[in-house]
């Protein structure tokens, strides 16, 4: 749980609750893909990853040795801006 409560802080720190709800559609929880890759990137964990898949693209990595992420279920992490459908790893979570 500590490790979960350091990606909700930072997520805090970086972002409020309502302008993460405006920015998504998404509710705050934290379990979400969000606060878990923010609680990897304090750890320093995520630098030893190349990619992230999602487990319906880790199955189809697996089936067809191809990486992307599924539209829907990517939305579904809090990384997606639901506006634009882009994704906001490496960058700053804010509208501007």
């Amino acid at each position: 749980m500590a490790r979960t409560a350091a990606g909700v802080k930072a997520t805090d720190a970086l972002i409020s609750r309502q302008e993460l709800y405006a920015l998504k559609g998404l509710q705050f929880l934290h379990f979400n893909t969000l606060c878990q890759v923010a609680a990897d990137h304090i750890s320093g964990t995520i630098h030893q990853a190349d990619s992230l898949l999602m487990v319906p693209d880790l199955v189809n990595f697996w089936l067809t040795g191809s990486r992307f992420a599924e539209k829907t279920n990517a939305s579904t992490t809090g990384l997606v801006n639901s506006f634009t459908g882009r994704w906001l790893v490496g960058r700053r979570l804010h509208r501007n």
